[in-house]
C-alpha cells in the first residue's frame, strides 16, 4: 500500500471514528433529527435575542417530548402531558409547549405569537429542554418542548 493510500485509509478511518462519538443514534425514543434541532436552535436563538441563557439540551427531557410528539401525531390533536411523568424527581420548575404546523419554523412563529407559549420559551429559571417532533398520517408536524429547571438548592 503507497504512503498516500495509507494516509488516506487513516483519515477516513478516524473520520469514521469521530462520527461515533459525534453523531446522535439513528432512531430511538429521543432520536434528534432534522426538526429537532431546528427548533432547538431557533428556541435558543430566540432566547439569546431577549438576554436568556442558552437552554442544555436533556436526553430525559427529549425522550419524554419525543414519545409525547408521537402519541399526538397518532392521536391527530394537541393535548398536554401529565408533565412531571417520565421526569427525573430533581426539577424545581416544569413548563411543555406543544404544537403543530406545516414545519418547526412555523411552530415556533406561532408560539412567540402566543403569550402562554412565550412566557415557556422566555422563562429565565429553566436551564433544560427536550425538543420532539413527529408526522401525524394528516402530514401535520407535531412539536413539543418540555422545560425544567434542575437547578439544586
Amino acid at each position: 500500500m503507497s504512503a498516500m493510500r495509507r494516509t488516506i485509509a487513516i483519515f477516513v478511518a478516524l473520520l469514521l471514528a469521530s462520527a461515533i462519538f459525534v453523531l446522535p443514534p439513528a432512531r430511538d425514543a429521543g432520536a434528534w433529527g432534522f426538526s429537532q434541532n431546528g427548533s432547538f436552535t431557533l428556541l435558543n436563538e430566540y432566547r439569546a435575542h431577549h438576554g436568556r441563557r442558552v437552554l442544555r439540551n436533556s436526553p430525559s427531557l427529549r425522550n419524554k417530548a419525543q414519545a409525547w410528539a408521537e402519541y399526538l401525531a397518532r392521536l391527530d390533536r394537541l393535548v398536554h402531558s401529565n408533565l412531571p411523568h417520565g421526569v427525573p424527581p430533581v426539577w424545581t420548575s416544569l413548563a411543555e409547549n406543544v404544537g403543530y404546523g406545516a414545519n418547526y419554523r412555523r411552530i415556533h412563529t406561532m408560539w412567540v405569537r402566543s403569550d402562554s407559549h412565550r412566557v415557556n420559551m422566555l422563562n429565565p429559571r429553566f436551564d433544560s429542554v427536550g425538543v420532539g417532533m413527529a408526522w401525524s398520517g394528516s402530514n401535520r408536524l407535531y412539536a413539543v418542548h418540555v422545560f425544567a429547571d434542575f437547578t439544586m438548592f
